[in-house]
């Protein structure tokens, strides 16, 4: 193996290593109830949270782009690294004195959590960002191919997390504190790695970069009036299961189940991979054709399937245990990768 194949072989590892730990915002729905239980938020206060982590990413994706054009992956993957260690390492901190503070503290702690899932967002970007990158400039041959699977990597990073929580869950309660720790020392420990790992950033361009950067570069007032934002915003909003269903449980005839938010997250996980994978072979084969209009059809399709789950699950029949939601995280899981992929 030549040199120039091992810095290649390291920095694709390095870059996946980004993307399968970068969406850790995403699986607020396994955090939703402790958190709840924690600092006694209400469901709107739970819901601010998540947005928070999830809205927060768009506002700086066009300082982002401009910064990865300028300064290459590394630089990104490095600031997202602390970005994530000082945000989960603060949530760690939060837990760990709520004990000792007063309920009129409730407030105060609200706003600290709403900025420090807010720092976890922006990191996402930094994190997704240097990944995909990354991979176009170690692979510019296939760059089509390696945007695809990177991106499927970032869409399953919600069902890998989802994998240590049982580590930290004593008595069927997940310990906070600890679990944001690990969170901190994992995701800042995995993105310094890629400071070091992933290519710098080439003398010339490839071509796949230059599209991305073109679109990023847009003013702000441009991204605002383009109308597939606002349907991209809404449909981030959407991917919330875990506070819809730590809602329900106050419902007396509801039956929650100790597991289920990591079933859904995990069913959103792999909807949302499969649905990206799907829909990419099906829209590279309308792009092929240049049957635009293929666009539409897509995106109908995702917003049919998401509103018609969720109208049964309000005019049908009720669900009355935690198991029988997983319709509406399908349902949401597709609909937010055939979203995604179109745009």
């Amino acid at each position: 193996m030549t040199h120039s194949t091992a810095r290649t072989v390291l920095a694709c590892f390095s870059a996946g290593l980004n993307a399968v730990l970068g969406g850790s915002v995403f699986m607020f729905g396994i955090l939703a109830k402790p958190i709840g239980t924690s600092f006694h938020f209400s469901q709107a206060q739970l819901s601010s949270i998540a947005l928070a982590g999830v809205a927060g990413q768009y506002p700086l994706a066009l300082v982002v782009g401009k910064f990865l054009d300028t300064r290459g992956p590394r630089p990104c993957s490095a600031i997202a690294a602390l970005l994530f260690g000082f945000a989960f390492a603060w949530c760690s901190w939060e837990v760990h004195v709520a004990g000792s503070l007063d309920h009129h503290s409730n407030g105060i702690v609200f706003v600290r959590m709403v900025l420090a899932f807010l720092i976890a967002g922006i990191a996402t970007v930094f994190s997704c960002f240097s990944a995909i990158f990354s991979a176009s400039i170690a692979l510019p041959s296939i760059p089509g191919f390696a945007f695809g699977l990177y991106m499927s990597l970032f869409g399953l990073s919600p069902l890998f997390l989802s994998l240590f929580p049982p580590l930290f869950t004593k008595r069927d309660e997940l310990q906070l504190s600890p679990f944001f720790a690990f969170l901190a020392i994992l995701l800042a420990c995995s993105h310094a790695i890629g400071a070091f790992l992933l290519p710098s950033l080439p003398s010339a361009k490839i071509e796949a970069q230059e599209e991305i950067r073109d679109t990023l570069h847009q003013p702000v007032s441009v991204l605002l009036k383009d109308h597939a934002f606002w349907i991209l915003f809404c449909e981030m909003v959407m991917a919330n299961i875990g506070s819809i269903v730590y809602s329900l449980s106050s419902t007396p005839s509801f039956t929650m189940q100790p597991d289920v938010a990591s079933r859904q997250v995990g069913i959103i996980s792999v909807s949302n991979t499969a649905s990206r994978v799907i829909m990419g072979v099906l829209i590279d084969l309308f792009f092929r054709r240049r049957h635009l209009s293929g666009r539409v059809l897509f995106l109908t399709f995702a917003a049919t399937i998401s509103a018609v789950v969720s109208l049964l699950m309000v005019v049908g029949e009720k669900p009355e245990s935690s198991e029988e939601v997983w319709p509406l995280s399908l349902a949401i899981g597709v609909a937010y990768g055939t979203i995604f992929t179109t745009l």
